[in-house]
C-alpha cells in the first residue's frame, strides 16, 4: 500500500464535500483541511470543513473487520472517515439574553444546507470511486448534528471506505 493512500483517500472525500458546499447559497468554508483526530472548533465563523480517519482495520468481507490472525491477504483495508462542517452559532447577548429566534432559525437553515450538500457530494464521490480504476468499496454510516458548543454548530458525516490492500511483506 502506498504510504499516503489513506491520507489521499480522506483528502478526496474532503475535496468532494468542499466542492458540494461551494455550489450552494452558503459560502465555501474558510478553513478546509485534513486533521489527525477530532478537530478543535477554533475558527468556525468563516466555516470549517475537516475530514479525518477514526479507525483503520483489515477486512476480508467488507465492511466487517477480519478477526483472523492473518499476516497477509485480507483483501482490503477498511477506513472509517468523518467529514465535519461547522459554522458560528449565535451567542448570548448582553446580560445573558438568549439569541433571537430569527438568528437561531437562520443558523438551522445554513446548517441544513451544508449538511445536505456534504451528504450529496460525498455520495456522488463514493459512487465514482467504486468504479474502475479506483475500485473502492464504501458504506455510508450516518450524518449527525454537531451541537452548539464553543460558538460552533454543524454536522458530521461518517463513512467507511474499503481500499485494496496487497501483501506488503514480500
Amino acid at each position: 500500500m502506498d504510504d499516503t493512500l489513506i491520507l489521499d483517500a480522506v483528502r478526496v472525500l474532503l475535496e468532494c464535500a468542499r466542492a458540494g458546499v461551494a455550489e450552494t447559497s452558503n459560502q465555501a468554508p474558510g478553513r478546509t483541511y485534513v486533521s489527525m483526530g477530532t478537530p478543535a472548533h477554533d475558527d468556525c465563523c468563516d466555516g470549517q470543513l475537516v475530514a479525518w480517519w477514526t479507525r483503520i482495520y483489515p477486512s476480508g468481507a467488507f465492511p466487517d473487520p477480519d478477526v483472523r490472525n492473518a499476516l497477509c491477504g485480507w483483501g482490503m483495508v477498511a477506513v472509517d472517515v468523518s467529514i465535519e462542517i461547522v459554522r458560528c452559532s449565535p451567542a448570548s447577548g448582553i446580560n445573558g439574553a438568549p439569541p433571537s429566534v430569527d438568528a437561531l432559525e437562520e443558523v438551522a437553515r445554513v446548517t441544513n444546507i451544508d449538511a445536505r450538500a456534504v451528504w450529496k457530494a460525498v455520495l456522488c464521490c463514493l459512487q465514482e470511486r467504486i468504479r474502475a480504476p479506483y475500485r473502492w468499496s464504501a458504506v455510508v454510516r450516518d450524518q449527525v448534528a454537531v451541537d452548539p458548543s464553543g460558538g460552533c454548530v454543524g454536522s458530521r458525516m461518517n463513512v467507511t471506505i474499503g481500499l485494496i490492500d496487497g501483501c506488503e511483506c514480500t
